[in-house]
């Protein structure tokens, strides 16, 4: 049997993912039922699995040198913060349409500023506050 080339398996790795937009469109136009229903449905799994791979997960990234992360960070990262922001930014506005009045809410419900006591309780109060803010997700 022929040995395995990296470079051809890397080759044939990004010709693959080249292609499977259109494949991956299709699949998820054919769906006819929701599949985030589905994954929902099957929580108890997910949780079951995500521990089960914790230690795999945890080697994983102890595995990753501060380098990499550095040189991903230069030649993806900016790129992909970018338009990462005009992507989401429809779905960061319907966030602040609720987040922004409830922050003026809290805001306003503040004790006032004073001494050290007075300002610890003060952010007490805002950080009790803000935890009580459930965002009302829209149907996307």
């Amino acid at each position: 049997m022929a040995q395995i080339s990296s470079q051809r398996m890397s080759d044939g790795w990004k010709a693959g993912v080249g292609r499977s937009g259109q494949k991956w469109l299709d699949g998820v136009m054919g769906q006819t039922d929701n599949p985030a229903t589905k994954a929902a449905a099957a929580s108890n799994t997910w949780v079951q699995n995500t521990t089960a791979a914790k230690s795999k997960f945890e080697n994983s990234l102890n595995s990753v040198s501060l380098d990499y992360i550095k040189k991903q960070a230069q030649a993806v990262g900016t790129v992909g913060c970018t338009s990462g922001a005009n992507k989401g930014s429809a779905k960061y506005t319907a966030f602040s349409q609720q987040f922004a009045p409830f922050l003026d809410s809290v805001k306003a419900s503040l004790p006032a500023r004073g001494s050290l006591d007075q300002n610890k309780a003060r952010a007490i109060a805002n950080i009790d506050a803000i935890s009580k803010f459930s965002y009302q997700r829209r149907s996307i």
